[in-house]
């Protein structure tokens, strides 16, 4: 992966490549016009390229940056309370689990917070309904506030929030392929001759 430094820098040398093209009104026959023609479209079309590649890039992993965060602290209270609920489930049968599940209030909150972990919360209007020991991991031990202009402190569950992370993932990884393409060129490409037919 390419810093984006490296990236600026090579843009900035496409951009003068490609300013310093031969011009077309500077040619004296139609077939040396044509070619730097070519020359001066290629040249800007690797540039424009290689811009939009590495806008798409900056702008997707601006996006991805507070996802992470937020995914690893769901991961890590999951982790804490699935030993805590396999503990406390044990001695239950299959028979009896989901009975002792809904009498049980403790496991009940366990379980609805680990609903919530991985799949999201319910809401009545604007009003977010976390279960008590979720909210308190996420807003006492992992600092969890709202953000600007929200009421809620809610920013998704493992499953949208993964989902959106590999969305974006794949979208950096296709920018970038198209960044270590171009960096793999040498800078200056010659243009294949043009048979011109006058």
């Amino acid at each position: 992966m390419t810093t984006d430094a490296e990236d600026r820098a090579r843009l900035g040398a496409l951009h003068e490549w490609w300013r310093a093209a031969p011009s077309p009104d500077d040619e004296a026959t139609p077939r040396a016009q044509e070619r730097a023609g070519i020359e001066q479209s290629q040249r800007l079309n690797r540039w424009r390229r290689l811009e939009v590649a590495i806008a798409l890039k900056v702008k997707k992993t601006r996006l991805r940056a507070p996802l992470g965060p937020v995914h690893g602290d769901l991961a890590m209270y999951e982790a804490r309370i699935l030993p805590e609920i396999e503990a406390r489930e044990a001695h239950l049968t299959d028979e009896n689990r989901e009975r002792v599940r809904f009498e049980d209030g403790t496991l009940r909150v366990l379980h609805e917070s680990l609903h919530a972990v991985r799949f999201g919360i319910p809401t009545i209007g604007n009003m977010e309904i976390i279960p008590a020991p979720l909210y308190d991991f996420l807003v006492n031990e992992r600092g969890w506030r709202p953000e600007r202009g929200e009421r809620g402190i809610w920013r998704g569950s493992l499953v949208t929030l993964g989902e959106r992370i590999a969305e974006l993932d794949a979208a950096i990884g296709e920018a970038q392929t198209v960044i270590d393409a171009e960096m793999a060129q040498p800078l200056e490409v010659s243009v294949e001759p043009v048979e011109v037919s006058v």
